[in-house]
């Protein structure tokens, strides 16, 4: 039986849930970090993606806020557990409570986020008065008064069940397993021309992205390049390459895409020439492509078709039976599976609490 059948829930004030809700005391326009130091604290923005963390810096000439807090950012309606020590973007809102813990925090993140729909950025954002009148539904007790008092036990054991769930499924989800080696093999690289690598298909616009099945590709260095999905056919095939060719989105920022879909016209569909090319090596030549493309072409030199049939990049080469050069897609897929079996152990080993 699931916690949220035994909790027994109410609404209450964001306000009443938590001893204090203020801005945040150790704020910075980004532009203004000092980066001169190991890069340690999070800097935590109004993103929605990577749990609001824009970059790491060093120590600033104020101290970081202490851990163990929620993080709301106005205006973008964007909310984040903090386990650790951090700085922060403006109009950054700190929530904090002497019961809070990582346990109990992750499940108050998923209990505002369900409350933060009913603000958008059109003169209806999650400004502090706002937030201050926002009820949330959330498990409550009586207590010896008679009052209600939000549940801090059972909010700590709804985290704890919703973290067995994210483990499982990221542990059905993994492709290596806990005893696959991952050590990595010495490549030689030399320069390739991309036109050698991949043929170039154009991508195509005019389509809605608020629903259907189809993984919508646009012009946007984050998630992926993914922002929704469209009720069209896809246009291209899965265990393909996307680049941005143009927009303000990072020009040059290249991705790999698992399953089919519909890129904009911003946007380069990348087909391997390499036929029997799999997850591992494209994933490994995503990575070559987008350190070498990405911050050399912009808005003004988009990386367009023509330019990039030009463009060479570093990759691994093998010799053939001929004494041929040619790309080393073997070393690639073996380096990244190599990878990914290092990836997804790190990635259990902190679920698991064991890292």
């Amino acid at each position: 039986m699931s916690m949220l059948s035994t909790l027994e829930f109410a609404p209450m004030l964001i306000k009443d849930v938590f001893d204090s809700m203020q801005s945040s005391s150790a704020w910075y326009d980004k532009s203004k970090l000092s980066l001169i130091g190991e890069a340690q604290f999070p800097f935590i923005s109004r993103t929605r993606s990577s749990n609001g963390v824009d970059i790491f810096c060093p120590l600033q000439d104020k101290d970081p806020e202490p851990g163990n807090a929620l993080t709301i950012g106005l205006d973008t309606q964007t909310i984040a557990y903090q386990p650790v020590a951090f700085y922060t973007g403006q109009n950054i809102q700190v929530l904090r409570h002497g019961a809070m813990s990582e346990m109990n925090g992750i499940a108050l993140t998923a209990l505002i986020a369900q409350q933060m729909g009913k603000f958008s950025w059109g003169g209806n954002g999650a400004t502090l008065g706002r937030l201050r009148k926002t009820r949330i539904m959330i498990p409550v007790l009586v207590d010896g008064t008679g009052e209600s008092v939000v549940d801090w036990e059972g909010l700590t054991r709804l985290g704890e069940e919703l973290s067995e769930v994210v483990a499982a499924r990221v542990n059905s989800a993994r492709q290596t397993d806990v005893e696959d080696g991952d050590s990595l093999p010495d490549l030689k690289f030399e320069p390739m021309l991309m036109d050698d690598l991949f043929i170039q298909h154009r991508g195509k616009g005019g389509v809605r992205h608020d629903e259907g099945t189809t993984p919508y590709i646009v012009a946007a260095s984050k998630n992926n390049s993914h922002v929704g999905f469209v009720r069209e056919e896809a246009l291209f095939p899965g265990n393909w390459l996307a680049i941005v060719n143009t927009g303000a989105g990072g020009v040059g920022y290249c991705t790999y895409q698992p399953v089919p879909f519909w890129a904009s016209n911003n946007v380069t569909a990348l087909e391997p020439r390499y036929k029997d090319a799999n997850e591992d090596s494209l994933l490994f030549l995503t990575t070559c492509v987008r350190f070498q493309t990405f911050g050399k072409f912009t808005y003004g030199n988009i990386a367009n078709m023509k330019r990039l049939r030009h463009q060479r990049i570093l990759v691994p080469v093998s010799t053939d039976a001929n004494g041929d050069t040619v790309v080393d897609w073997e070393g690639m897929a073996t380096y990244g599976r190599a990878l990914r079996v290092h990836a997804e152990n790190t990635f259990m080993d902190v679920l698991e609490g064991t890292a």
